[in-house]
């Protein structure tokens, strides 16, 4: 008879490595792979979207961590109000990759659920995202740490590429409020 400690192991590996199984990644995983156990990207952040005609105010919360087998887990939710306090999208997502280089993080995963105000659609659960954060220190001489809305992407593909590559988001704003801390276990 297995013991229960093993049947959740084998749940978990294969819960992991189905999803996986269907998609073709073209030499993706090993330069997320060689992260070290112990990375870690927490922390909450407010910026102005200056590039949207409301001035959209996007603030979120995330939390990504590497464990010792090489896994990640975490989850990022996300509320954006325009300028005048009107309700533009709410959402939640679980991250499956990321990547550190110094104090840039790069961040992918999945939509779990998402609403936004009419007449937009919001995109499926499953839906594949991105996003990048910047840590530029934790003093009050230091510059505010940057960060990119939550974009969707067309495939979990380009998610897993963006965690190991980097697909190049334009668009970061400087946090009005708010800290990132990204963390290097090595």
């Amino acid at each position: 008879m297995r013991s229960p400690f093993i049947n959740r192991i084998t749940f978990i590996v294969l819960g992991l490595a189905v999803p996986f199984a269907f998609v073709p990644l073209s030499g993706l995983l090993p330069k997320v792979a060689a992260q070290s156990a112990g990375d870690s990207v927490t922390g909450h952040v407010e910026f102005i979207n200056t590039i949207s005609v409301t001035k959209n105010h996007d603030r979120y919360s995330l939390s990504a961590i590497r464990h010792l087998d090489g896994t990640v887990s975490g989850e990022i939710e996300e509320h954006v109000r325009t300028a005048d306090g009107d309700f533009v999208r709410s959402g939640h997502g679980t991250i499956l990759c990321f990547t550190i280089n110094g104090n840039i993080a790069r961040i992918g995963g999945i939509v779990d659920h998402v609403t936004v105000a009419p007449p937009a659609d919001p995109p499926p659960p499953g839906t594949p995202f991105i996003l990048t954060v910047v840590d530029n220190g934790q003093g009050d001489n230091d510059p505010p740490d940057v960060a990119s809305t939550p974009a969707t992407v067309s495939s979990l593909e380009r998610a897993l590429f963006h965690c190991s590559d980097g697909v190049s988001l334009r668009l970061m704003f400087p946090a009005v409020r708010g800290n990132i801390q990204v963390r290097s276990g090595s």
